[in-house]
């Protein structure tokens, strides 16, 4: 079609495109993004700064440092060693600790390694043992100063047996819960005096496993404070401790074997 000559067609309106709402959708999500974060930092905040929440408890006030098993018993040995005082501060017994070894009575006094411990009568079998290897176990010898390692001060009691007892069970505690790589205790106690040649030689003997449930629960609710001992004789309240300690302990003899290593014989006294 044509129009008439003179008139002008009216201006058509510039195209314009539509406009993208790309970067608007982004900055929500961006948003909502940053503010979940900022809600569970918050939420954390608000956890951990929120009125009864405690860390869990240590499971000792005190504990020896390093890793190296010959210093950290040392250090466990020392420790343990000055709980269990007479009434005069001096300890009632001190504490060798090192690989399980036997020194050969004077004028020889050769030391012998203990390459393994036979238990016996520990099934229902008569006559039967079990014998484990001492490669993941550690020694402790109490002495008490006197004639063979015996207590030289006070007199025997019932009391001062139990505590003697109850310390061997608190060395193993700490052994077992600083050092990783041992996995059994053996603890040789002092000889009743006189000692003679025919004196019994008694030992606690435990595994890890025995304090499976100790392990797992605040030293303070299995080991009761220790007082001072008197040199008389005096009462002891009895704990489960003890009752535990007394069926750990053995009398023990060493059996030599044809390449002079010693082997531990432990019989139960109950």
């Amino acid at each position: 079609m044509t129009q008439p000559a003179g008139e002008s067609s009216p201006a058509l309106p510039a195209y314009t495109p539509p406009r993208k709402r790309y970067n608007v959708r982004f900055g929500l999500v961006y948003t909502v993004l940053g503010l979940v974060v900022v809600g569970a930092i918050t939420g954390f905040v608000l956890l951990v700064a929120q009125p009864g929440h405690k860390a869990p408890p240590a499971w000792s006030s005190w504990k020896p440092v390093g890793n190296d098993p010959d210093v950290v018993t040392q250090q466990i040995a020392q420790h343990v060693s000055g709980e269990y005082r007479f009434t005069d501060q001096k300890a009632i017994v001190g504490i060798q600790a090192g690989p399980p070894i036997l020194t050969a009575p004077a004028p020889t006094a050769v030391r012998l390694p203990i390459v393994a411990v036979e238990r016996r009568g520990q099934v229902s079998v008569k006559g039967s043992t079990v014998i484990d290897s001492t490669d993941r176990a550690w020694q402790y010898e109490l002495c008490g100063g006197g004639s063979a390692c015996s207590i030289d001060k006070g007199k025997p009691s019932v009391t001062r047996g139990a505590l003697v007892r109850r310390e061997a069970i608190e060395l193993a505690l700490y052994t077992f819960k600083y050092v990783p790589e041992i996995d059994s205790v053996i603890a040789l106690l002092p000889p009743k005096p006189p000692v003679t040649q025919e004196t019994p030689q008694y030992a606690v003997y435990i595994k890890r496993s025995d304090l499976r449930n100790e392990l797992k629960r605040p030293l303070r609710m299995t080991m009761p404070r220790t007082p001072p001992l008197k040199l008389e004789a005096q009462p002891l309240q009895t704990t489960p401790v003890d009752e535990l300690a007394g069926a750990k302990v053995y009398k023990w003899q060493p059996q030599q074997l044809q390449n002079g290593a010693v082997l531990l014989v432990l019989d139960p006294i109950a």
